[in-house]
């Protein structure tokens, strides 16, 4: 998908609808106040992890491969902002390192195949330092329910920045073999004249089990020393919508 023809309506979008998601700022921010900084955020989007780092008085710095998300996040007040830098998480070489970075909101699970994870994870290691800390959030879930869902209504909104009415419709398809899922999102907007603009996304995700991410972390120089199952760092368990994870170089 196109990140930075998409960028304003993500973030209205996720302060409307991802309400329980936004617990992960003050996990993050604690997290942080125990392990140190500099800090790392990968696929920082917007800002909306980077910046609130930032305002607690850590050296921050967040990539993003769209730079849309970078200038957004950019716009967004901060004493001593962070270093917002557009690369990809791939394949990112920033020569320095970090005590602590971060992989928020399954942006991890982005990445579709074997080879982008091991990139991604290989790249980490190699910027973190000796006592440097790994934090992944998440989605145990991706692949439930039926293998298809047929468009439906998600919502409508008033989107009071732009004077205009959101409406969501969304659906997906499941990719069993390759254990991914993709949304297949449509958005109709509606400004106060009644102007209509059609705006179609999809975006997919892969899925990943614990055990999926234990084996994927030791290949990669990593061992697990943290697994919660919630953003409050409660036990993993079979209706778990975060999977949350610390990890130290092996």
């Amino acid at each position: 998908m196109d990140w930075n023809k998409f960028t304003a309506l993500y973030e209205w979008e996720f302060e409307q609808v991802c309400t329980r998601q936004k617990e992960d700022v003050l996990m993050w921010i604690t997290e942080a106040e125990q392990i140190g900084g500099p800090i790392l955020e990968l696929a920082c989007g917007g800002g909306r992890l980077t910046v609130p780092l930032a305002r607690q008085g850590h050296t921050v710095t967040g990539i993003d491969s769209s730079q849309g998300m970078i200038e957004l996040a950019r716009t967004k007040r901060c004493p001593d902002p962070p270093r917002l830098l557009q690369a990809d998480m791939t394949s990112f070489q920033l020569y320095e390192k970090f005590r602590f970075v971060l992989i928020g909101y399954s942006s991890f699970q982005l990445l579709l195949n074997l080879e982008d994870q091991q990139a991604c994870l290989r790249h980490v290691h190699d910027h973190l330092d000796d006592k440097g800390v790994l934090g992944l959030d998440l989605n145990p879930a991706v692949c439930e329910g039926p293998d298809q869902q047929d468009p439906k209504h998600i919502y409508t909104r008033w989107w009071h920045e732009r004077n205009c009415s959101v409406s969501c419709y969304s659906g997906y398809d499941t990719d069993r073999v390759n254990k991914t899922r993709t949304w297949h999102d449509h958005y109709e907007i509606f400004d106060r004249d009644g102007d209509r603009t059609v705006l179609d996304h999809d975006i997919s995700l892969r899925d990943v089990s614990l055990e999926y991410m234990r084996l994927l972390l030791s290949d990669c120089g990593f061992k697990l020393i943290e697994v919660w199952g919630s953003l409050k760092k409660g036990p993993l368990t079979p209706y778990s919508h975060n999977l949350v994870l610390l990890a130290t170089k092996a």
